[in-house]
């Protein structure tokens, strides 16, 4: 039957997780019978009709007779494909999120050392009452900018 059904359909292309060709040497139900037991093995393989990738964790462990001969294998095939997926979609996202926290500190940040400066300038007001004309209007421009990036933020965030 397994002849049969292979001349319908072509062989799975099996390959290491770095994409790499695996070797029939490496073939997992064929180890199996040798005694190694082998759990949740990362694979990719090629689906023939598409080529697609899809990954899959394999486990196998030999199987014995009643006298404890070893006759086989069994193998357990997981797809892990959308798994795979969610995860690097996850990291993505969470890189995105590291992004836009360490823009935001720093346009945040940007307005804050001219308020600073201000301050300072209006406790000289005494000394330079022409400070009144200038520094009182720049603190708001300031306040104005801090204000339109929290709004921005908060846009991005909803």
């Amino acid at each position: 039957l397994v002849g049969r059904a292979h001349r319908w359909q072509p062989p799975l292309e099996v390959l290491r997780p770095d994409g790499t060709p695996r070797p029939l040497s490496e073939a997992r139900p064929l180890r199996a019978p040798t005694g190694e037991v082998i759990r949740d093995e990362e694979q990719l393989v090629r689906t023939p009709r598409t080529g697609e990738l899809r990954h899959r964790r394999v486990s196998s462990a030999p199987v014995g007779d009643r006298s404890g001969t070893l006759i086989g294998s069994v193998s357990v095939v997981r797809d892990v494909t959308d798994k795979r997926l969610r995860e690097k979609e996850r990291r993505e996202a969470e890189r995105q999120r590291q992004e836009l926290i360490s823009t935001l500190a720093h346009e945040l940040r940007n307005p804050l050392a001219p308020l600073r400066t201000g301050i300072e300038l209006l406790r000289k007001v005494r000394e330079q009452p022409q400070l009144l004309d200038t520094v009182p209007p720049m603190m708001e421009r300031q306040i104005r900018e801090l204000v339109a990036l929290i709004d921005r933020m908060l846009d991005v965030l909803q």
